[in-house]
């Protein structure tokens, strides 16, 4: 009866071409844990991303990742998986972290700088309403929250004046920075009720009516 030359096991061996008897001299399970003990290796596993990234850039890996991405994603069972996945990593504290600091980021960009400019000359009347509602608070007819109109864990940023329409400029709802972003992202802003306005005593009876 063979055993295997490493640990002393009965097998079971694979088969080996070039053995008299067909069959390795160490047993199956022997080699599978010298793989893995090779395998973790750091540097045999940075030599394999190496590989695989070097591969993954020719016209050969490009056709076969986006193969095996579309059979992926005509599964209806990896769909649901992929919007459950993103749904749970979308309210984690390390998601909010990151989009907070892309965010920062991309606000001290020039980038950023440029498209204010040109949203600040196309939207006259926008910065109009902007200038009414600081005079007002210098002058003490608004007064600006320390909270958020909508107080919740992912509050963020200085508390802002959001314009609901620009040619009632006093008629203001205060957000934070993350509500107010938020709501720009609304599409359907028509039916939009979701904040309740906040404004100067002058301004309720044009508000109530506008509502």
């Amino acid at each position: 009866m063979r055993k295997c030359s490493r640990c002393g096991s009965e097998g079971p061996f694979h088969k080996n071409s070039n053995s008299p008897d067909g069959l390795h001299s160490v047993c199956a399970a022997c080699v599978k844990a010298r793989k893995k003990e090779y395998n973790s290796r750091p540097d045999v596993a940075e030599k394999r991303r190496l590989r695989w990234l070097e591969w993954s850039r020719t016209e050969e890996g490009k056709r076969v990742r986006a193969e095996c991405r579309k059979r992926y994603r005509t599964n209806d069972r990896n769909k649901l998986h992929e919007v459950e996945y993103s749904r749970r990593y979308m309210n984690t504290e390390e998601f909010i972290r990151k989009k907070r600091e892309r965010e920062k980021r991309y606000r001290h960009s020039e980038a950023y700088k440029t498209a204010q400019r040109k949203r600040r000359s196309r939207n006259k009347e926008e910065g109009k309403a902007r200038a009414a509602v600081v005079k007002a608070l210098e002058d003490g007819i608004l007064v600006r929250p320390d909270t958020c109109s909508t107080p919740s864990a992912f509050c963020d940023g200085p508390i802002c004046g959001h314009h609901e329409d620009y040619s009632n400029p006093l008629c203001v709802i205060w957000l934070c920075r993350f509500h107010h972003l938020e709501l720009h992202r609304i599409k359907d802003r028509k039916n939009w009720r979701r904040f309740p306005p906040a404004h100067s005593a002058s301004q309720a009876r044009t508000c109530t009516d506008q509502e």
